[in-house]
This record gives C-alpha cells, structure tokens and sequence, in this order.
C-alpha cells in the first residue's frame, strides 16, 4: 500500500472516528437533553394525571359531603325517613343523576347499620346489588368508618375482589359541622374501565392501566416501577419502546399503604424530535468532515504526498541503476527536505564503502592470487564457492566451471572421496586440522601438499571449508633423497663399525701372542740391553692393545651388540681392589689415591661389576692418574635420592691435574676428542675413554657429568649417577 492510499485511509478513518465520537457526544449531550426534558415533561404529564385522579377523589368527596352536612340528613337518618332517601338516592333504584355518577351509595346508622344503598352498573346502566367484599367493610370497628368519625372524611383505594374502587366516606352531622355523628354517607366508584379511568383517559388524553402492588406475575415493566417507586420517589419513568413512554405512579389505600400501579403511556414526540435533531447535526459533522478531509488531503498531495513521491521515484531510479554517485534534488528546509539531505549523505558513506569494500577486494583477491599456495572454500556439501589463481592455474581449471560443484567433477574419484572425507573430520571436530595430500595434475605428475583445512562460519550461522594448502614436493623429494643418504650413511657406518670390530678382533688375535711370548722372554735370563728392549716390547703392545679394545668396545656400541650382565657383587670389595691395582701407578707418579665410599652404600648390588670397573677404574681414575702430576686423586661413593625417590650411587672422581678448560669442556665426551689436540701434546690416547665411560653409563640406566677448574685445587672432576636398579 502506498504512502497515498495510507494517508487517505488515515484521515478517513479519523474523519470516520471523528464523527463517531461527536454522534456519541451528540448522542450524550443533545440526544441526552431531549430525553431530560421527555422526562420532565412525562412526569408533569403523570402528574396532571394524578391531580385529575384527586379532582375526581374531589368530586365525590363534595357529593358525600353535601348530603351528610344537611340538616334534613342529620334529622332524618335514625330512622331515616321516605323523603330523606328519595331525596339522596332518587324514588326508585334508577336513582337520580347525581346517584348514576357513583357504583354504590350506602346511607348508615351510628351502629354501622346500613339504612339505605343503591348499586349503579355504570356500563349497563343497570341496578346491581353491592358486593360483600364492599359491605365487610362497613363496620363501626373498621377503619373505613373509625377513620371518617375521627378526621371528619376518610378517602382513598379500597382494594376489593371485583375490582380497586374509589370510595369517600363522610359522618353525618349538623350542618354546621357539630355532632355527635348519627350516621355515614358512603360514595364508591370503580377506578378501572368503565369506571373512574376511562373518565380520566378522556380529561387527559392518555392511556392508563393499574396494578396492584402485591401481584406475584405482574408485566416486566410495573415489577421495574416497583423497585423504583418509593414514599420520596412517587413518579418513575422509563421508555417502553421508541415511541411509547410510560408514567408509573403509587395509589394508597384508605389504610395508608400502597396498593396500585398507575400506568400513564405517552408518545415520545420528544424523544423523536431529538433524533431528528441528532441525525441533522451528524449529517451537518458528516459533510463537514468530508470537506475537511478532502482539504487535508489535498494540502498533503500539494506539500507532502507528490514531493514523497518525487522523492520515492528518484531513490528508485538510484537503486535500479546501482550508481550510488548519484543525488537527489529536494528543494525547502522541512522534514522532507532534511530526508533528502539525509539520503543523499547516505549515498555519501554507501559510495565511499563501497570504494573502500572494493580495494579490500582487489587486495584480498591479489594476495590470493599471488600467494605461493592453492586455496578454495567449499560449503558442508563440498560443492567449491572460490578457488584462487594458483589453484585455477595448476590443474587448467576455470572458476566458472567449477562453481557450485563438487571435486568429483575434475578429480579422480578416490583422491575426491579422500578430501572429502578430510573435510567432512573438519566440519565435525570445528578445528584447523593439518593433511599431508597427494593431487596429481592433469599431466599426470604427482604434486604433494601440506593441506591446512579450517571451519569458517558464516553470519547466518552456516558452516564452510576453508583449504590452504603448500607445495612440499621439492621437500618430499629432498626428504626422499636425504633419507637415501642417511640410509647410506648408516650402511657405511655400520660397515665401518663392523670393519673396525674385525680388524681390531683380528690384530687383538697376534698381539696377545707377542704380550704373551714378550712376558715369557722377559721371565728367561736375559742381558740388561735385552731386558730394555723387551720390556719396551710388552709395554708397546700393552698400549697398543689398550687402544685395539677401547675400538672394539666403541664398535660394539655404535653397532648396538654390547651386552651387560645383571649379577651380584660386592660394590666395596670390586672397588677397593680394583683400586689396589691401580695404587702402583700412582705411587711411581708420588699421588696420593684416596677411596672412600659412605656406610650408607650396601654391599651387595646387582649389575656388570666389569663394565662398572672399566668407566670407574680403567677410564676415571686411570685418566685422573694419567693427567695428574702431584697431589692426590680420590674416589667418592655415596647413596643419594632423586626427585622421583629412586636412591641412586653416586661415583665422584676427583683429582689436582692440570684440568679442562670450559671450552673443551661440551667436546670431551665426544670419541677421537682431546682437550689437547695440539702434535706437541704432553699426554697421549686415542679419545675414546670418556665417550665410551658416558655411553655404557647411559646405557647402565645413568648418567654422567664433569666440574673442572683449571689451577684449582680440585681442577677436575667426574662424576655419574648409577641406578640401584631396586636393589637397596
């Protein structure tokens, strides 16, 4: 719906309300007023109706009165005499004029005997004989006669079977008003047609109707009457349709209590002309609301409606034509204008988004494409949103070709079910997740990439598969290619292990022979120049034989197949003798050997006690002995505790030689490695000790360390660590 047709519809239905609110006010006020004055004037009307009632209550009253307050009366009732009842009553039983006027006329004595009486049919016209209901009443003791003798008249309803009955009763007495009583003069006439009522509809023009008051099944509107009637409120009205008003009244009996519902309906001559009124002055509203709308109307179509409209048209013609450079021409300094400055601010900002959207773009697009990586994004389907230049480029496919379609549709069927599969891990786990993938391209060459596959989540929620992925074929092959080298290289290396393990069994074999057959010639006489030179023999061949097996225990571990035995010794006892062998050398260098292992270290442990005599003696102590000139070098054995509560053997060789220096000292445990590599060195070796000592002792569960301070008092010392193995 247009702005238009709103519009319109907006001022209809407020003209529309408009009217309906004034025709409610109308209907309030003016309709109101009429109907106020109906109602004043209904009960006036009511009450002329009763006032004719006590006119005709008058009436009767002076009938009754003339004829108890004569003379001839007061002398003549006890006992009444022929003339006085032709007189009051007429000479036979047609009566008189007067007497025809009345129902019944009863003459009584002061006993409350009748004496006299004449009935009147008033629709036949016709004697009728007074009912007994009528004569009960007439009685000294009732209330009919005790009220007349006492107030002088007794008036009102007397409530009869045959019908309510106006009755007036006078005491008859001298005509100047003295007594005592002689009698009463009793007058009735029946209120209901053809009795007293139709008089009154004719003297008043209305229709009226009675009820009494004790009826159970009285008609809707005179039980309503009912509940309002009251001593202060003695006229109701209500409406009984829209053209008939009806007047309630209370009539009392001659007791004083109320005993009928006099009914007066009414046209509502009014009330219609009220709704004439009304009607002219909501037609009158009605045309002027129209008029009023139209005006309204109008004057938005001239200064709001047609400028929306240009307005509209020009915002439409931008959005069609997608040229966000364009503006909009809004002339005046209201609202609408202020809309069009607006706009035209917005088209501002959308066009300089959309050139900074743009450059953000062709930035994304040309990192993208220059990127030394393929990359795509797949929705959960694994149907290909984007791929980037080098993907395009690499396996001769174009973007458009393979929008919205799936790998299938240019790669082998088993390398698609692959990716897919490595995409359908990443939707489901939401992590970046790392593939190693082999594509080949259409060429047949295989390509291998380190594939990094990602989730993205769009703004509505909606899960992709981002892929970027790196060329490492170069580095599979130079992978390939070094592991080949490195195969060799330990192939080479075993053979050299295996070489040297041969070679080194195989001189072994003849050099124990010559130490052998050197130790026999030495046991012989010999002459002292012979002695020398056999003795330098033994000792040549005890070194070279020192070296052969520091080479075949290095083979055998680089080769893996050195064994260790796990069997019972004693810790003090093997160290302690192992020393003693060890004292000689020392004495003949004047050093001082020291041994000294804590109570706290058991006796008996379990291990290869020979390989713990080769790193303890033969390497650390030998070495100490071997680099120290003077002083002392000792040996330390305590029991200490790890951070894992493991107890371990703690071996301590300390000795005063000439140390290391720091920089030597991360390269001393490596094999065919000195501290002094100089061709004038001091001491001599092959290097292999200390890189033997710390792999056994690695390989004995341990590990191994040195401190060493060049012209300290304590210039070196080595020190490992040896499991128990849980032997404490």
């Amino acid at each position: 719906m247009t702005v238009r047709r709103k519009t319109l519809l907006i001022i209809a239905i407020t003209c529309l309300g408009l009217v309906v609110m004034l025709y409610a006010a109308s209907r309030s006020f003016l309709l109101g007023g009429f109907i106020k004055l109906e109602q004043a004037f209904a009960q006036e009307n009511v009450q002329r109706v009763l006032n004719a009632l006590d006119q005709d209550f008058a009436a009767i009253d002076r009938f009754t009165y003339d004829r108890a307050s004569t003379g001839e009366m007061y002398e003549g009732v006890s006992p009444l005499a022929p003339e006085v009842i032709h007189w009051l009553v007429g000479k036979d039983s047609s009566g008189t004029t007067q007497t025809r006027r009345f129902n019944f006329i009863f003459v009584i004595d002061s006993s409350g005997r009748i004496v006299a009486s004449r009935g009147h049919d008033l629709t036949t016209m016709q004697v009728m004989a007074p009912p007994e209901s009528l004569k009960s009443h007439i009685s000294i003791s009732d209330t009919l006669l005790r009220s007349a003798a006492l107030n002088g008249k007794t008036a009102g309803v007397l409530l009869l079977p045959e019908g309510p009955m106006l009755v007036v009763c006078r005491p008859i007495l001298k005509p100047n008003g003295e007594g005592p009583a002689r009698g009463f003069i009793l007058s009735g006439r029946y209120l209901e047609p053809p009795g007293d009522l139709s008089g009154l509809e004719k003297t008043t023009n209305f229709s009226l109707s009675v009820h009494r008051m004790e009826g159970e099944s009285l008609p809707d509107d005179f039980a309503d009457a009912r509940r309002h009637l009251s001593a202060q409120a003695k006229i109701y009205v209500r409406s009984i349709d829209a053209s008939v008003l009806g007047g309630y009244a209370l009539l009392y009996d001659i007791y004083g209590n109320p005993a009928l519902i006099l009914k007066v309906e009414m046209p509502r001559r009014i009330y219609r002309q009220g709704q004439v009124s009304q009607l002219y002055f909501v037609a009158s509203l009605g045309i002027a609301g129209l008029v009023f709308a139209i005006a309204v109307m109008l004057l938005l179509e001239k200064s709001v409606m047609s400028r929306l409209s240009g307005l509209n048209t020009s915002v439409a013609s931008i959005a069609s034509s997608g040229d966000v450079s364009g503006r909009l021409h809004c002339a005046g300094s209201d609202e609408i204008s202020h809309l069009g400055s607006a706009i035209n601010r917005m088209l501002e900002s959308l066009q300089l988004s959309q050139k900074q959207k743009q450059q953000t773009e062709d930035r994304y697009r040309a990192f993208m494409n220059n990127i030394p990586a393929i990359a795509s994004i797949k929705d959960r389907d694994g149907r290909i949103l984007y791929i980037n230049e080098p993907l395009s480029r690499i396996y001769q496919i174009k973007f458009e070709d393979v929008l919205g379609k799936t790998g299938y549709h240019w790669l082998p069927p088993e390398t698609a079910e692959r990716i897919r599969l490595h995409d359908q891990e990443v939707l489901s786990t939401k992590r970046l997740m790392q593939f190693e993938e082999v594509v080949a391209t259409p060429d047949g060459i295989p390509h291998h990439w380190l594939a990094f596959r990602f989730p993205i989540e769009g703004s509505d929620g909606e899960l992709f598969v981002g892929t970027v992925a790196v060329d490492i074929t170069r580095r599979k092959h130079a992978e390939a290619e070094l592991q080949q080298a490195k195969e060799m290289a330990e192939a080479a290396n075993r053979a050299k292990s295996e070489f040297l393990a041969n070679m080194s069994h195989e001189i072994r074999t003849p050099l124990n022979g010559v130490v052998g057959m050197t130790a026999l010639a030495l046991g012989t006489d010999l002459t002292p120049e012979q002695q020398e030179y056999l003795e330098t023999v033994k000792l040549s061949a005890d070194s070279l034989l020192t070296v052969i097996n520091d080479i075949l225990d290095f083979s055998k571990i680089e080769a893996g197949k050195i064994d260790f035995e796990m069997i019972d010794f004693d810790i003090r006892e093997t160290m302690e003798m192992t020393m003693k062998t060890l004292a000689f050398r020392a004495d003949e260098k004047g050093l001082e050997l020291l041994c000294d292992i804590s109570p706290e270290v058991p006796e008996a442990i379990q291990g290869d006690s020979t390989r713990l005599r080769q790193v303890v003696i033969n390497n650390l102590v030998g070495n100490a002995i071997k680099f120290t000139d003077k002083g002392e070098v000792a040996l330390k054995l305590v029991v200490i505790e790890s951070e894992d509560k493991d107890r371990l053997l703690h071996f301590t060789v300390s000795d005063t030689g000439v140390g290391i220096p720091v920089e030597k000292q991360k390269s001393i445990f490596e094999p065919f490695t000195q501290a002094d590599t100089s061709t004038t060195r001091k001491y001599g070796g092959t290097g292999l000790g200390l890189s033997i000592s710390i792999r056994l002792v690695q390989m004995m569960h341990g590990k191994m360390w040195l401190e060493s301070e060049p012209a300290a008092e304590r210039s070196f010392t080595s020190q490992f660590l040896w499991s128990l193995l849980g032997n404490l």
